[in-house]
């Protein structure tokens, strides 16, 4: 189950600051499944009004678009997918990316929506030394930003840009544990809130569960990896079954993953043999 969110709630799922000295590159990703067309809010952020940090959000200015915003003053840097980029009532994929080009003037700041819709900036902004929390759903300063919808899947990477390959393979519905380098911080959020890779559980949470995108975990047997999957027939999982894509039909590796380390310790295995 996938975690939900009320904006009349002013819901939140927030683990402190999780999310330190962010100088260098990095990427989030997360499915998202934004309801209606005029709710607006902030998917997930580590910012606070005028001060240093990230935003991804339905943005307050236009519901139908999707915003990604940094600061590390007053001014800031914000850069948005356009008009009709929220797709309303039905899971997508969210990525963003700072690539820290090593000029203090020219960081790319880009973002995506399924793989396909992409916008970048050239910033001088980065997430820097804010202490403020992270959080899902809404802005965990002021709980001024509510979000309404399903969230799953948000996965972190510090000092790691994800390429095209990586960003196919995960809106394909392929979880983060397949791409190497393992993601920093990683949320499944089925039922649970607590980042599988270090163990860090949230330090509040008032979301609900709703049904979760069907994704593609690592098992604790040998795994094909998804490199047939473009433009043929779907490989064959370590059952003999087929892989499934995001919204094809149930994949039956939630309970497998949650709480079961030697899962993990697996999978970390087989992507470093690849």
């Amino acid at each position: 189950m996938a975690r939900d969110y009320t904006a009349a709630n002013t819901d939140l799922t927030s683990w402190g600051d999780v999310l330190d000295d962010h100088e260098v590159d990095w990427s989030l990703f997360f499915w998202t499944f934004p309801e209606g067309t005029t709710n607006t809010g902030y998917v997930a952020s580590k910012f606070i009004v005028d001060f240093e940090g990230f935003f991804v959000r339905r943005d307050g200015g236009d519901a139908s678009q999707w915003t990604i915003g940094i600061a590390d003053n007053s001014a800031g840097n914000s850069v948005n997918l356009g008009a009709a980029s929220v797709i309303s009532d039905t899971w997508q994929a969210i990525i963003a990316t700072l690539n820290d080009t090593g000029s203090d003037d020219a960081g790319v700041l880009n973002l995506w929506r399924d793989n396909t819709a992409n916008a970048e900036s050239t910033t001088a902004d980065r997430i820097g030394a804010s202490t403020n929390a992270f959080g899902v759903g809404n802005r965990a300063s002021d709980l001024a930003r509510s979000f309404e919808g399903g969230v799953a899947e948000v996965a972190w990477w510090r000092d790691y840009v994800l390429t095209a390959a990586d960003r196919a393979v995960l809106q394909a519905g392929y979880s983060p544990l397949f791409i190497h380098p393992l993601p920093t911080l990683y949320w499944p959020m089925i039922r649970e809130t607590t980042d599988i890779i270090t163990a860090t559980a949230a330090v509040s949470d008032t979301s609900d569960v709703r049904d979760h995108p069907n994704i593609i975990y690592p098992t604790s047997t040998p795994i094909q990896f998804p490199v047939a999957a473009v433009g043929g027939a779907n490989p064959k999982g370590p059952l003999g079954m087929p892989f499934h894509g995001p919204f094809a039909g149930p994949i039956g590796f939630y309970d497998e993953i949650m709480g079961n380390e030697e899962i993990i310790r697996s999978a970390k295995r087989e992507l470093r043999v690849a």
